[in-house]
């Protein structure tokens, strides 16, 4: 089976802007005057993003599990710390979005949708070894880093939304690019196959587009939104539209199938900075990553 290098080239040590730590902020979102289609007053787009509250606590729950399982098999005290660190943020955002699935459950019918999802990655864990689950999750993670950076530079595409929901929505984009070289690199602490990062890739690609647009349209038929002309504005203006998200998406599947690739290639960090220096959590708690 085909091996990576540890090695990294001169250039991608000038552009990588590594981490020392990673903060774990509680927080406490609040949405009392949430209309039902808090994005613009569309029911796609609000969908859309109603979709990513159904998946993200059972996925975000199924990678802290995971990663519990994958610590007891890493060596290096520095991969454990990242680790820690990282199972922290991911427990908050479930929390998060968890409270807001809740509330949106009373308008929105989406209990049953929930069951199945958490049901989904309850079978994977099961069902697979653990490099094989951890080979996916630094799959997906690698598309939760591209949704952070996507609305971390096109905030004005947000300006629409309920003020609160684009608050958690920013939130959670900069601590997943905060943390999106740590499931890559854990995995890399229990595996040096290239083949087995790259497979990987393709069901991850297709879950997160297959997910989050098959949640959407189900949302908007039950909301009897689906074959309306807006609906169908909506869906070409997030997928193939101005933001080209599926074209991105595409692009981020052979990027992660280079030889060599690194997440923290892309210099985005500042992204994130701008947004955390803002942020005031509940509490806050900061994992430094501890090197042998």
């Amino acid at each position: 089976m085909q091996t990576e290098s540890k090695l990294e080239s001169a250039s991608h040590r000038e552009n990588r802007l590594p981490a020392s730590a990673l903060t774990i902020r509680q927080m406490d979102f609040q949405f009392p005057d949430l209309p039902l289609n808090y994005w613009g007053g569309r029911a796609g787009q609000t969908n859309f993003i109603n979709s990513l509250h159904i998946l993200f606590p059972p996925a975000e729950r199924y990678f802290v599990r995971i990663f519990n399982r994958a610590v007891r098999e890493l060596k290096n005290p520095e991969l454990q710390s990242m680790a820690r660190g990282f199972s922290g943020q991911e427990m908050q955002h479930s929390v998060e979005h968890q409270k807001l699935q809740e509330q949106l459950s009373s308008n929105h019918r989406m209990d049953d949708l929930v069951r199945r999802t958490e049901g989904l990655f309850a079978r994977l864990e099961s069902r697979l070894p653990l490099k094989w689950n951890m080979a996916l999750v630094a799959a997906i993670e690698h598309f939760t880093a591209l949704f952070g950076n996507i609305v971390l530079t096109q905030k004005d595409m947000f300006a629409s939304m309920h003020s609160g929901m684009r608050d958690l929505l920013f939130w959670h984009a900069a601590e997943e690019i905060e943390h999106k070289a740590v499931a890559f690199d854990v995995f890399r602490g229990l595996s040096s196959s290239y083949l087995l990062r790259v497979i990987f890739v393709f069901p991850a690609y297709l879950a997160v587009l297959g997910f989050t647009v098959g949640l959407m349209l189900e949302l908007s038929r039950r909301q009897k939104e689906l074959w309306k002309l807006a609906m169908l504005q909506d869906l070409w203006f997030l997928l193939t539209g101005k933001h080209y998200l599926i074209w991105r998406c595409t692009g981020a599947v052979l990027s992660y199938c280079r030889p060599g690739f690194h997440p923290d290639e892309v210099a985005d960090h500042y992204l994130a900075g701008e947004i955390t220096g803002k942020l005031r959590p509940v509490r806050a708690r900061t994992i430094p990553f501890v090197s042998a």
